[in-house]
């Protein structure tokens, strides 16, 4: 199964994310009103370590996505309700499902693992932070790292 994941800094305060497991596609803006990268990294870890469901949010000017990350063994289905408004809560009624996928938890572990290196390689971690306004991941990337690793 093919997953591809990335997280690209465009701008003081905005990023741009896009998600395709097998044809399942999904491009997502962000603004620095949450901190995306962070929640992505630290529901991927703690699924990783403890194969616990999680939640991560993604807050846009106006929108919010919420992830919905469900692993089931080596399995992982993600989910990802859009909503129009910022800070929008799970129940909201605007919420309309813009994503349904299942694909490999290692997998996609891996392709955040490498989104993250990317974005340490290109901004550096003073860049990241002075770009987004919030501190660059290392730890929890580096934990990741260490569990993805570990097997």
């Amino acid at each position: 199964m093919g997953v591809a994941f990335s997280y690209v800094l465009n701008g003081k305060g905005w990023a741009e994310c896009q998600i395709d497991v097998d044809g399942a596609h999904l491009f997502m803006r962000a603004s620095h009103l949450s901190d995306a990268f962070d929640e992505i990294v630290r529901a991927t870890l703690s699924m990783i370590v403890n194969g616990s469901v999680e939640t991560a949010i993604f807050n846009d000017e106006p929108g919010t996505y919420r992830w919905r990350l469900t692993p089931a063994g080596d399995r992982l289905n993600i989910r990802i309700v859009s909503y129009d408004e910022p800070f929008a809560r799970e129940t909201d009624p605007t919420g309309c499902l813009s994503f349904d996928a299942t694909c490999r938890l290692r997998t996609f572990a891996g392709a955040v693992l490498a989104a993250g290196q990317q974005l340490r390689a290109t901004h550096g971690e003073d860049g990241y932070a002075a770009q987004w306004g919030h501190p660059f991941p290392n730890a929890p990337l580096e934990h990741l790292k260490q569990a993805l690793r570990k097997g």
